[in-house]
């Protein structure tokens, strides 16, 4: 029997290890990306100027609200009457009354509707409509479905209402939620035109390509501290390994050859941490998992690099099996049988 005695390491000794080693390189990760790579690979200017043109596309349309400078989709202010305004007659849709707290503002969503259809739907290649057309395409009067039964609109006094076909609530409650449907429809339609869809794509490559960076820089971040201080240290160590006092030798228990480390990296950044973030944890949770009740205590990166991890106090290990052979010439009386 040789004289090496391998020791393994607790699976806590293991977590508390990674944890720390986890927790320096994702902190360094944050620090370099957020003050240093994200703000010089991010247009913020363009991303601004790209928003202002978007919402003076979306005020054109005339179907939102400026509210303190922000845009405010209107029938989204309330539809559940769980806060204090609810779209709950038809009168609040020809005519309401919001406050912000410091303004109040009056807007009618009938006005708003019948202007986008009758005008203002050409900026965004929508064909325009004649009142009529609205009334019975948009509207549906004299309509069941609708629950509609009247359309009045009078720009010299400012008046654009809609009406019942009866007073009844479920009549109420259809021509309610028929209108906000169809209100809802107008704003998509707004939402899909080309001018919006252009500057919203333009933003959202603006964001994709800052971020794509985060990639080299977890890979830049994760090769210090994975991969070249283990590999200027003895026995692969890495900070939380030097803290809890491990090593990394081969599966045979012998020190590794520095060329394992690069396998080790590479499958413990790319495939545990990165697999690890675009499947919420489940890659990582596995390896630790493999670690916990594989024989040798080995996480799927020891299986790549041919490693195991060893506690230091404990264990005795040698170069190779050569220098074991060695050392049991030179001592006999500590040969164990």
């Amino acid at each position: 029997m040789g004289m090496k005695r391998i020791v393994l390491p607790s699976i806590w000794t293991r977590i508390g290890s990674g944890l720390i080693d986890f927790l320096l390189t994702a902190g360094s990760f944050c620090l370099v990306f957020f003050a240093a790579v994200y703000p010089n690979a991010f247009d913020g200017d363009q991303y601004v100027a790209n928003q202002n043109a978007l919402k003076a596309e979306y005020l054109k349309s005339g179907l939102y609200l400026e509210t303190g400078g922000d845009l405010q989709d209107p029938t989204a202010i309330s539809k559940d009457g769980d806060e204090a305004f609810s779209y709950d007659t038809i009168a609040k849709l020809n005519r309401a009354t919001v406050s912000d707290g410091t303004k109040e503002y009056t807007f009618s969503l009938v006005k708003n509707l019948y202007l986008f259809y009758t005008g203002k739907c050409a900026d965004f290649d929508i064909p325009v409509m004649t009142r009529s057309a609205f009334e019975s395409t948009i509207l549906r009067v004299d309509d069941d479905v609708s629950g509609i039964g009247s359309f009045t609109a009078d720009p010299a006094t400012d008046t654009y209402e809609i009406g019942l076909t009866e007073r009844d609530y479920e009549v109420r409650r259809t021509a309610i939620d028929f209108f906000l449907e169809a209100y809802d429809v107008a704003e998509r339609a707004v939402g899909g035109s080309a001018a919006v869809a252009s500057l919203e794509g333009e933003n959202a490559t603006l964001m994709r390509n800052a971020i794509l960076w985060a990639i080299p820089t977890l890979f830049g971040v994760g090769l210090l501290f994975e991969f070249l201080i283990p590999l200027f240290s003895r026995n692969g160590k890495t900070v939380g390994k030097w803290i809890t006092h491990l090593v990394v030798l081969d599966k045979d228990g012998y020190e590794l050859k520095k060329i394992w480390l690069l396998p080790r990296f590479l499958t413990y950044i790319i495939v545990e941490i990165g697999g690890g973030i675009a499947s919420f944890g489940a890659t990582f949770l596995i390896s630790y998992t493999m670690c916990q009740f594989t024989k040798k205590h080995r996480a799927l990166h020891d299986y790549l690099a041919n490693s195991v991890v060893a506690d230091e106090k404990t264990s005795l290990w040698f170069l190779d099996r050569a220098e074991e052979r060695d050392y049991e010439e030179r001592h006999p009386e500590l040969v164990r049988e």
